[in-house]
Parts: structure tokens; C-alpha cells; sequence
């Protein structure tokens, strides 16, 4: 059957979404209904819209006043995934919300209990979950083929420059009018990496482990209002602890580089490959390469497959809770500490100016290996954080 599938948002990421439905959907048995998005003409998708022939709307009201679709996907601002995946379910349609899943822990689960009221799918874009590579390495590891798991962590060093932080009036903030937004590199550039461990531990085939207790620190180079750097340990229902680190103010590029420790072996992602590939290290010295093709956008494709099926999604909102319940944990963890001054430089980068901390690779480094934080570590500058239990 044809399906109708309609984006919301345009600009960034969704711009994306618009050329794999144009060049894709006829293949798909897909039907690119609509745009919704006041903003339209800012989008570098735009000209291939209106050359498409493909309708814009303002909002979602005027959209479902003039047609219906069997999926909407949302790549709007944060604050806006809430209020459009619940208007898009309670008209009938399925829904493919990019990450994060929302603002707060709060608004997820209105999502989840509206999706649980409509009979209508929720899928949250957290495209690794969607890779088969992920699948493949999921469904191994619930084998037991491993052994038992006893640890996760991961790193990851992006740097990011000032335009960066000047894309959007939410970009790294806290909140915007009033509203939690929880902008950082937690919550937006690496949030796939943390999640993805959560969906690698978790007990059954589309669950992700859940969040018992999160200890943090958070630190800040550039002006904005939420942090650019963050340690934490995260401890989980299936009692094995994640261990994650990132951040934007340095000057280099490193990861992400994730280790899973099991009894029986080793599984390390490629860093270039942003999970997409990963090295098995077998304790009886066997090595294996585990890769697979990988498209960011097939989700939409599966999520089509998935309402054809009358199946879940590979991530839904229960899936992505354990990201937003420890992305608000953090927060309440610690009080963000600035950087000490003479610690912190600048740089021309790209056309813009990168702020960042020359010794911060070295402690992160530290720290990923030892499965610390810098306080515990007695680093000058660090402060502890609150241990935060989940209920």
C-alpha cells in the first residue's frame, strides 16, 4: 500500500529528510504529501520543494485541514517535539521524531501515554538504532554469545566553533522563553552515542537499559548558558555502569570511541565510523570486523515498513527515555563550573572563532580510561557532583 508521509521543519537536519523523500519515495511506494514549516524559504531544501511540487503549510492545523498523512516527521527545534508529535498522533498519524525525544522527562512521557492512547507509533530518530549493524550487534550480545557485560563507556571530543552557538536562539541554552530546551553537546551533537549504549544494554530486542543513578560534572568554556563538557556514570537496570564523556572545546576531532567489556571479548566502535563499525577483540585472541550499510535516513523507510507491518518501531519513546531521563539528571547533578580564564584560548576555525581548553583532551583522555571523573582523579578545577537516584 502507498503511503503518505509529510516533514515538519525544514531547516537543518529535516532538510535531509526532503531529498531522501524526493529522490527515494516512488521506490519506497511513497507519497511526499506535504511541508510544514512557517520558515520554509530559509531551508536549503526549499527550491527542490517548490520545484517538487510539493505543498507547504504554515502549521500542522492548516496541514490536517486539507489533507492526512500515514507518517509525519518532526525535525523542529526541541521545544516544539512535544506539542507536534502529539498533534500529529491524535490525527491519525504515525511519527518519526528526531532526537531528542523532547525538552523534558515530562513531555516524553505525554508523548508516550498519547501514543499508547492513539494506537499510533511514536519512533524517536535515533538513527544508529536503526542500523543494521546495530541490530546485528544487539541481538549477539542478548545471545549471550559475550558473556556477561560489565561495562559501556564512551568518548567523544567534537569541536565546536562560535557559529555554531550563534545557529539558533536555543543553541546552548538551558531554556528559551521560559521553556527547558537542556541544549548541549549531551543533548543534540553526541546524543547518539549515549543512547546507543543504552539501546546496546538493553534486556530485550527493542528495549534500552534504563537509568538507575547518574553521577555528573559539567564545565564550560564558551559563553552560553548550559555546559560544552560533561562527565558521567551512569548506573543501569541491567547493573551495568555507562561511562560517558564529551565535548566541544578542543581543537582536534577524537571519536566517538565507545568499549563494551564483556567476559568473552572486547567490542570497540571504528571512530570514523561513528558506530557504524565495530572491532570484536574475542578473549581467546579471535578478532572480527562487524560493518554494515548505513543511511541516516532509512529510518523513514523502516518506520514505513513498521506501519505496513502493524509493527513497533526499532526505537520508540520508551526506548528514548533513558537518554532524557539522564540528560535532566544531569542537570540536577552539578552546578555548571566555568573553566578557570588562563586555562581557556582562542582560536580561528572554519570562518569562526573556537573557544577551547588545551588540556582537556588529556584529562578526558585520563578519565575514559580509567572509567573516572576529574574530581575523583583530584584534577585542580573540578568540582563534584550530586549523585541523582532514578526511580
Amino acid at each position: 500500500m502507498k503511503l503518505k508521509v509529510a516533514v515538519v521543519g525544514i531547516g537543518g537536519f529535516g532538510a535531509g529528510y526532503v531529498h531522501s523523500l524526493l529522490a527515494e519515495s516512488e521506490s519506497h511506494n511513497v507519497s511526499f504529501v506535504g511541508v510544514i514549516d512557517p520558515f520554509a524559504e530559509q531551508s536549503t531544501a526549499y527550491e527542490s520543494v517548490l520545484s517538487a511540487k510539493v505543498p507547504i503549510y504554515e502549521n500542522l492545523a492548516t496541514f490536517y485541514a486539507e489533507d492526512s498523512a500515514d507518517l509525519v516527521c518532526i525535525s523542529s527545534p526541541i521545544n516544539f517535539h512535544k506539542e507536534q508529535s502529539v498533534i500529529a498522533m491524535r490525527n491519525g498519524s504515525n511519527v518519526l521524531c528526531e532526537k531528542p525525544i523532547a525538552a523534558t522527562v515530562a513531555e516524553a512521557e505525554e508523548m508516550l501515554s498519547v501514543q499508547n492512547e492513539s494506537g499510533k507509533f511514536c519512533a524517536i530518530g535515533f538513527q544508529h538504532s536503526y542500523f543494521e549493524v546495530t541490530q546485528v550487534l544487539k541481538k549477539r550480545l542478548l545471545s549471550g554469545e559475550f558473556g556477561k557485560i560489565k561495562s559501556a563507556r564512551a568518548l567523544v571530543e567534537w569541536p565546536r566553533t562560535l557559529s555554531y552557538y550563534q545557529r539558533a536562539a536555543w543553541a546552548g541554552r538551558k531554556t528559551l522563553n521560559g521553556q527547558p530546551v537542556y541544549d548541549s553537546p549531551l543533548n543534540n551533537a553526541t546524543a547518539h552515542y549515549l543512547h546507543n549504549l543504552f539501546y546496546l544494554l538493553g534486556g530485550q530486542a527493542l528495549n534500552a537499559a534504563k537509568p538507575t543513578s547518574v553521577l555528573a560534572e559539567t564545565y564550560r568554556a564558551n559563553d552560553i548558558e548550559n555546559f560544552d563538557t560533561a562527565y558521567l556514570r551512569v548506573m543501569t537496570d541491567v547493573e551495568v555502569p555507562i561511562h560517558y564523556y564529551c565535548a566541544h572545546p578542543v581543537r582536534l576531532t577524537n571519536g566517538p570511541n565507545a568499549v563494551i567489556e564483556a567476559e568473552k571479548a572486547t567490542i570497540t566502535t571504528i571512530p570514523s565510523s561513528c558506530n557504524t563499525a565495530y572491532v570484536i577483540n574475542f578473549k581467546n585472541g579471535q578478532t572480527e570486523k562487524l560493518e554494515y550499510e548505513s543511511d541516516p535516513f532509512s529510518k523513514i523507510w523502516l518506520c514505513c515498513d513498521s506501519i505496513r507491518s502493524n509493527s513497533g518501531p526499532l526505537c520508540d519513546v520508551e526506548a528514548a527515555l533513558s537518554h532524557a531521563k539522564t540528560v535532566e539528571a544531569v542537570q540536577a547533578s552539578h552546578e555548571i563550573t566555568d573553566f578557570p580564564t588562563e586555562l581557556v584560548q582562542k582560536c580561528e576555525m572554519d570562518g569562526s572563532y573556537l573557544t577551547y581548553v588545551p588540556i582537556l583532551p588529556e584529562v578526558l583522555s585520563t578519565c575514559f580510561a580509567s572509567c573516572a571523573l576529574p574530581s575523583e582523579l583530584g584534577v585542580s578545577w573540578a568540582t563534584p557532583g550530586k549523585l541523582i537516584q532514578l526511580a
